[in-house]
């Protein structure tokens, strides 16, 4: 009995708190890849948060938007899309991402 009411209070305060936590430095990564050609075999070398706004999906649930800089490369290259990189290409970013939290602890 105390190790299902253990059990159960541990389950719970990780669901809290994926819940209310906020994205974590590989979430934002990954959200600043979609936005590149080539993005599966790119690499996010450095990132910096610029500025951090809490604001909410359109859903309600809790969502962050985060202005960025950084640097990105692609080690290999990429010809997708008719794209020409060489392999060695970095480029540096500064943009804003929006991350919102999908109601299961995940960001997107």
């Amino acid at each position: 009995m105390k190790k299902t009411i253990i059990g159960f209070l541990l389950a719970s305060s990780i669901i809290l708190y994926s819940c209310s936590g906020k994205p974590s430095e590989a979430d934002i990564k990954k959200k600043i890849l979609l936005e590149y050609v080539c993005n599966e075999t790119a690499k996010v070398n450095s990132v910096t948060i610029l500025k951090t706004e809490e604001t909410e999906t359109i859903v309600g649930n809790k969502a962050y938007k985060y202005t960025v800089s950084g640097e990105i490369s692609w080690p290999d290259g990429c010809t997708e899309y008719g794209t020409r990189l060489e392999p060695g290409r970095t480029d540096q970013f500064e943009k804003v991402i929006y991350l919102g939290n999908d109601g299961d602890g995940n960001w997107q």
